[in-house]
């Protein structure tokens, strides 16, 4: 009776393992294999070509699976008849049950959790089955090869196929065997970001900074200086109502005009794949887009830059053009940074302001004042007359100045 029950327990572990194999071929990762083949790697090979060709694998693990189920199922059935005498109909029952916990569910479910690991252990199990079943896997194949011939299936078995799940679980599983490098985070973020749409990362329209087309030169500097930004919408009459944007170096040149210097955004809707964003980005070589609701009101604001910080992290400003901002508005004013250096103002402006401390404009009028003045104080130093627009607790940011005659 031992002897009988030990053969149970093979051929039963004989069926969960080819039952096993074919999960483990299903949804092992096929990026991986092919990888692993580059190495020379013999397993690595065989286990490409039944990739390739599921067939293959599929007829040598259903023969297994089949041949050990019925063996299982006949040898168990002579066995309980043996010592209870029990009813067809219940052996039966008993023999299923035991058949899809044991060679069914239990090993797929494993198995499908470890393929990566089992890929190539299994490799070497259907060689040496093919071996031992050879004559019945050829006739098999025959009758299965004809009968695609004859409902005439497309084999579709030969074309490479990889997914941005491929990559994404290749990059993800590598990253547990070493320490996570900034290449593989952004290789990451950015399959992370292929399928997230513009309203998860898009700035609401409450935090879009926008300027009305109709207002004064001096009060659009003022916004840009206030949050330091190179760049802000310009709208007519309302924010729904967008013409496009300006940046700040347009602002330098002299008599300048708001509506020859607007450059265009895109309109985007709310459901637009981030992906899309980022080719239409640059197929249009435009930088910045409106993101509309399905009223066509404006939802949000979102930028090229924004999307590459999804990816990258945070990017370091370039040109630094508040650190020496100046723009004549008329004869007598002006709006210099304070971090303007005086050298740079004299030679440009023929304003005549010297110090023999102070470097810069907020230097010179800290050096005056004896301390730092706040927003909106009035300064007068001889024919000059400078307002602080902007200033922190340590230095002064930006200044309107006014020559008095």
């Amino acid at each position: 009776m031992l002897v009988e029950i030990i053969i149970l327990i093979l051929l039963i572990i004989l069926a969960a393992l080819y039952a096993g194999s074919e999960i483990v071929f299903v949804v092992v990762s096929k990026l991986k294999v092919e990888l692993k083949t580059q190495k020379g790697e013999f397993t690595a090979k065989v286990a490409l070509n039944y990739l390739n060709n599921p067939k293959d694998f599929l007829i040598i693990s259903l023969v297994g699976t089949n041949i050990f189920d019925i063996a299982f199922s006949s040898t168990f059935a002579i066995i309980i008849n043996k010592l209870f005498s029990l009813e067809p109909v219940y052996v039966m029952l008993i023999t299923a049950f035991l058949l899809l916990v044991f060679s069914e569910i239990i090993p797929k479910v494993f198995f499908r959790e470890n393929a990566d690991k089992f890929i190539y252990p299994f490799t070497i199990f259907l060689i040496i089955s093919k071996i031992i079943f050879f004559p019945i896997i050829a006739v098999l194949n025959y009758i299965v090869n004809k009968l695609i011939q004859i409902v005439k299936v497309v084999d579709t078995s030969d074309r490479l196929s990889y997914t941005r799940e491929d990559f994404y679980n290749l990059v993800r599983s590598s990253e547990k065997l070493q320490e996570e490098t900034d290449e593989t985070s952004y290789f990451i973020k950015s399959l992370e970001l292929m399928d997230r749409v513009v309203k998860e990362i898009m700035i609401p329209r409450t935090e879009i900074i926008g300027v009305n087309k109709n207002a004064e030169m001096k009060d659009i500097i003022d916004i840009m200086s206030k949050y330091q930004e190179d760049k802000v919408i310009i709208y007519e009459n309302n924010i729904d109502n967008i013409l496009g944007y300006i940046e700040i170096k347009d602002l330098l040149e002299e008599q300048v005009s708001i509506d020859k210097i607007i450059k265009p955004v895109i309109y985007i809707p709310e459901s637009l794949k981030c992906s899309d964003l980022l080719i239409k980005f640059q197929y249009e070589r435009k930088y910045i887009s409106v993101v509309v609701d399905e009223f066509g009101g404006t939802a949000g604001l979102i930028t090229y830059r924004k999307l590459l910080e999804e990816i990258i992290g945070d990017i370091a400003e370039g040109k630094d053009y508040w650190s020496s901002f100046n723009k004549k508005l008329d004869n007598n004013t002006y709006i210099f940074s304070g971090r303007i250096e005086l050298d740079l103002l004299n030679e440009k402006y023929n304003l005549d302001i010297y110090s023999d401390e102070a470097v810069t404009l907020g230097g010179f009028i800290t050096e005056k004042t004896g301390k730092i003045p706040k927003v909106g104080e009035i300064v007068k130093v001889n024919k000059f007359k400078f307002k602080i627009l902007k200033a922190s607790k340590t230095r002064i940011e930006l200044v309107e100045l006014k020559i008095e005659k």
